[in-house]
């Protein structure tokens, strides 16, 4: 088995948390030396993160800010075609725009596009209380949206059981993944009250719905469903900029999917996140309570059994029977994957 990290640089990580709350945020030239020099996967080095955030450390830069610093570009540029915000609304020079190959390995985080496209919709609902909507909303029209925004936010926790867009004590605020789930799952009310394109809504339902599943992805059905929502998009509101993240989803989604060895969904954060309820049962039912040793010897066996790709992909499309309904739009850019017996 690979090894996550080397010794040295597990020393390092070590050294780094002595004291954290004597040292300054790591550089971003300094994450970079620490993943590329150190071999230190993406995934030890956000478990890394998360670990000094647990105690309260904000040490290491997010991913998006060295996957940018490892393609030398900002959080306002695409970090597989170069381009900034201003141009992402031409679709069709987007489409034609020289792609960085290296770049597609690095994908794309699975939990953060939901959450980006709930942003979205709320954003644009919002501006469509003003006369001629923009982009940027002058001091002058800030009442007349923050209006709209009490009105859309009142409606949705009426009707749907949801805070969005509310700030949360400490910092960050109630836009996280349950909620963009929910928001999603019920398009039909949310167009209702947010004013929103429903059938907009639904596709980009589909697309959050597709790439966060466990199964292979048709890639030219899916590039074609992700451009042709690309150009609804603008046909409706190409007045507001496309985000970055919802940039390379739309345009440069299929070509990322089809360069990665599984399928996108598979390497999800959910994987980490339900590994904490697992390792509690596993230490608890499945481990000799000898001493300390024997319990973590057998939890860890445990989980390389459970981890096992072929095992894990025996039951993908039962699992996923709950997420993925009968329509048509998702048969078309969806090829279940299902490991011979």
């Amino acid at each position: 088995m690979d090894k996550i990290v080397d010794p040295d640089t597990a020393s390092e990580i070590l050294e780094l948390m002595k004291k954290p709350a004597e040292r300054s945020r790591m550089s971003l030239q300094d994450a970079v030396k620490l993943i590329v020099n150190g071999n230190l996967s993406i995934y030890a080095y956000k478990i890394s993160r998360k670990i000094a955030l647990k105690y309260g450390h904000d040490l290491y830069p997010t991913y998006k800010e060295v996957c940018n610093a490892l393609n030398d570009s900002s959080s306002q540029r695409c970090f597989v075609c170069n381009a900034t915000i201003g141009k992402f609304n031409d679709i069709d020079n987007m489409i034609e725009r020289n792609i960085k190959s290296d770049s597609l390995k690095y994908g794309f985080l699975i939990l953060h596009p939901n959450i980006r496209f709930m942003e979205l919709v709320l954003h644009i609902s919002y501006r469509l209380s003003l006369e001629v909507p923009v982009w940027r909303v002058s001091k002058v029209f800030e009442a007349v949206t923050n209006e709209k925004k009490k009105e859309i936010q009142d409606q949705l926790k009426s009707e749907l059981s949801i805070l969005v867009d509310a700030p949360t004590q400490g910092s960050g605020n109630t836009n996280n993944g349950n909620t963009a789930s929910k928001f999603f799952n019920n398009t039909d009310v949310v167009a209702r009250i947010t004013g929103f394109n429903e059938h907009l809504l639904y596709r980009f339902k589909v697309i959050l719905a597709v790439i966060s599943s466990n199964c292979l992805v048709n890639n030219a059905a899916f590039g074609a469903y992700c451009k042709e929502t690309a150009f609804k998009y603008v046909e409706f509101y190409n007045w507001y900029k496309i985000p970055t993240l919802m940039h390379v989803i739309l345009i440069h989604g299929h070509v990322i999917t089809k360069e990665l060895i599984v399928p996108i969904g598979i390497l999800s954060e959910d994987a980490q996140e339900s590994n904490h309820k697992m390792i509690k049962r596993f230490r608890d039912r499945f481990s000799r309570k000898v001493s300390r040793v024997a319990t973590n010897t057998d939890m860890c066996c445990r989980l390389f059994v459970n981890s096992d790709p072929y095992l894990s992909l025996l039951d993908i499309e039962e699992n996923k029977k709950k997420k993925l309904n009968d329509s048509g739009d998702e048969k078309s850019v969806i090829r279940l994957y299902r490991v011979s017996r």
